[in-house]
Parts: structure tokens; sequence; C-alpha cells
């Protein structure tokens, strides 16, 4: 009798990691946050680091990360796409697509590491935060935040400072030569 009970006690465990297993693999699996670049040479300093600070700020506003491509380009790439997609004839620093659906957050993030150096230079910022700026400020329009009017431009402003603050640039040496 102690047998069968030790037998079922172990089939029991046995389907329960599995099935942890294959959440954790589900969560992983949704977890795509990918960095390319197109048109320029650009690559981002410590992808992990980053991908890491943008899932817990994800994971902070209650979403998922699901297919997330941030995509680093020219200012005439960006135009371009604005033009074709949006209907806009001036240059910007970003353009988000979302393919959120529920909870799981999907998008691609197009940014002009053109507009983020001249941001940088403006605005009087280190050009690794303007970048970082940027990045979060796609990732904040995914999970639904707009900067249409002053008001939606000030809450923006404050989350993007809240994540900033999240971040660590003493670690962060990011170069840019394109």
């Amino acid at each position: 009798m102690q047998c069968v009970k030790l037998i079922t006690f172990f089939n029991i465990l046995k389907k329960n990691l599995f099935f942890l297993a294959s959440n954790v693999f589900l969560q992983k699996s949704l977890a795509m946050i990918r960095f390319f670049s197109n048109e320029i040479d650009f690559k981002i300093a410590s992808p992990s680091k980053v991908k890491q600070w943008i899932l817990n700020l994800i994971n902070n506003y209650g979403y998922k990360a699901g297919n997330l491509n941030v995509i680093f380009c020219s200012d005439d790439y960006l135009l371009q796409i604005n033009k074709e997609f949006l209907q806009h004839d001036y240059y910007t620093d970003i353009i988000t697509f979302d393919y959120t659906e529920g909870d799981i957050l999907s998008g691609e993030l197009y940014i002009s590491i053109d507009s983020v150096l001249a941001n940088a230079q403006e605005y009087n910022q280190p050009q690794a935060r303007e970048l970082m700026r940027v990045v979060i400020h796609g990732f904040l329009h995914l999970m639904g935040f707009d900067d249409h009017t002053e008001e939606e431009q000030q809450i923006m402003h404050a989350k993007e400072d809240q994540a900033l603050e999240l971040f660590d640039f003493n670690s962060f040496k990011q170069s840019f030569s394109i």
C-alpha cells in the first residue's frame, strides 16, 4: 500500500513539475524583445540589461512581453515610414506599431538614432539617457499612453522619468559611432 501511495505521489509531482516547466517555457517564449538596425550600423549596448529593464517595466504595468522589436534606423528611413504608413511628412524620433492583444504586449518600435542624438544635444541630455527615454517612450505607447495633448505629454514625461530612474546608467556604456 505504501508503495502505491509513493508511486501516486511521484506521478502527481511529475505532472505538476511538467505543468510548471511548461508555464515557465511559455512565459519565456512570449518574452521576445529583439533589437535590430536598418540602414545604419548601430548596436545597443548591454542588450540583456536593457531587455530586463523593459521587462520589469512591462510587468509593473500588468503586461506580459510578446513579440517586441526595436529597430534602430536613420532619420530618412523613419521619414519614409512616417509618410508611407501614417501619411505624415515630417521627421520624428520614434514610430510605434502596436500589435498588443489583451495583456500580451507586442509591437515594433522604429527609432531614429539621428533624432536621438539631435534631441540629446538640444535638451542637453547624455546620449545614452536620451536613447533610453525614446525606447521607453515607445513601450509606454504600447501600454496605452498617448502624448497628443499637453496633459498627456506631462503624464508621458513623468512616466519616462520614473522608468529612467530605474535604469543603471553607470554601467551602461553606449557607443554612438553610426
